[in-house]
């Protein structure tokens, strides 16, 4: 973890942002310089013709979902409406080469129906795929030819039909993402986060994430809502774990943004002990910055690398914002640092350059992807927005990177 007084020396980093989004031909990418300030947004590359994923049924939030390979050479989608992943040979230059397609393997049923999130393990050696029916874990290999890149099936899970009031008519799993307890060790030391939602008739109605080793052991979850009123549960598509790496001398925080509805929500937290982390010790949600469901309402959050917590909202309906915060390592309680005006409209994600401290954000307007440079003090640069934009709301986004490939994709 780096520390705030050393700042990214910009010789590697970001070289790309792929992403998906919520119309055809939702799949595209930035080559992306961080060192011209003035048109810091390079070629454009989309998917075309018959490579062009047969998406149905998008929710704006997480309707589709993408990442990039360790070996920044290929592109991993999924989304609703789709049975298989679609694998993408890509490099800067010509982008989208090639498609091949990961189909159902006949050992477990539907493994890829409906996926929503997929993710890499720090050792570059397995790559977890959360779909309506399964969250999963596949061997990786970044030599393989075409569809072979995911190989065989290490172990998966069958997502839960939760308890509510309501009769669920169908379980699906939501976005994924990984507690990096150790970035200097890879391997064996990172925990799977998934969320899981049941749907009816009526919509969204209940929720919970559920915890994982990397060997598929199941660690523990947490409610996302108490259940059966439309009006007051979570909007899965919304809820977007993430960990802190400093946030407590003896446990790190578990946040996410838990919505009623697709306007936003309020942010939950967790804490879990740095000596087991099979245990969630204490609710911190009361230290949280306050959010009601009505103005100022949670979008999205996570931590950056050095555990200052940015969070994405809407202090009003025609205002949008994005702040930063500090965590008091004592208390776990939250001081702003920094705040930002947002011109983009809703937020649905973020994704972090590590190397070169720079956030992207995807939302719902124009120009759907934007950047800013991050600092000691906040938000100290704004870049320029693409000339010709992401073409329609970006759900997710990925990074390619000049060097060593990242897993702190958010």
């Amino acid at each position: 973890m780096k520390s705030l007084g050393t700042r990214a020396s910009y010789k590697k980093g970001c070289s790309a942002v792929v992403y998906c989004t919520a119309s055809s031909p939702y799949l595209g990418a930035f080559r992306f310089d961080a060192l011209d300030k003035v048109s810091p947004w390079k070629t454009k590359h989309v998917v075309s013709g018959s490579d062009i994923p047969s998406v149905s049924g998008t929710l704006v939030e997480n309707g589709s979902t993408v990442a990039v390979a360790p070996s920044n050479r290929h592109v991993l989608f999924g989304g609703d409406g789709m049975t298989t992943i679609a694998i993408y040979s890509f490099d800067t230059v010509d982008g989208f080469v090639s498609l091949s397609q990961k189909t159902d393997g006949n050992i477990i049923p539907d493994e890829f129906k409906n996926v929503r999130g997929i993710g890499f393990t720090q050792d570059e050696s397995s790559v977890v795929v959360s779909s309506d029916l399964h969250l999963a874990s596949y061997e990786w290999d970044s030599s393989g030819i075409g569809s072979q890149v995911i190989g065989s099936n290490n172990w998966y899970v069958q997502n839960e039909l939760i308890s509510i009031t309501a009769t669920p008519i169908q379980r699906r799993g939501g976005p994924l993402s990984f507690i990096q307890h150790n970035q200097l060790q890879l391997g064996g030391d990172e925990t799977i986060v998934q969320i899981q939602f049941n749907e009816t008739s009526g919509g969204l109605v209940s929720g919970k994430h559920w915890s994982y080793d990397l060997d598929g052991n199941w660690l523990g979850g947490s409610d996302l809502s108490s259940g059966g009123s439309n009006s007051s549960v979570p909007y899965p598509a919304n809820v977007s774990p993430v960990e802190s790496f400093r946030s407590g001398i003896t446990a790190n925080s578990l946040v996410w943004v838990q919505t009623p509805s697709p306007s936003g929500g309020e942010l939950k937290s967790t804490t879990v002990s740095n000596a087991n982390w099979q245990d969630v010790v204490q609710d911190r949600t009361s230290s949280l910055p306050v959010y009601d469901a009505g103005n100022n309402t949670a979008r999205y959050a996570m931590f950056d690398p050095y555990g200052r917590l940015i969070i994405a909202c809407n202090p009003s309906s025609t205002i949008y914002q994005l702040q930063i915060y500090t965590q008091d390592a004592s208390n776990a309680s939250y001081t702003l640092l920094d705040s930002q005006e947002f011109a983009g409209g809703l937020i649905n994600s973020f994704s972090y350059d590590v190397d070169q401290d720079i956030l992207f954000v995807s939302s719902q307007s124009a120009p759907y992807i934007t950047a800013y440079r991050m600092g000691a003090k906040g938000f100290s640069f704004k870049y320029p927005d693409p000339v010709s934009d992401a073409g329609s709301a970006v759900h997710k986004m990925s990074i390619v990177y000049d060097e060593d490939w990242k897993s702190f994709n958010s």
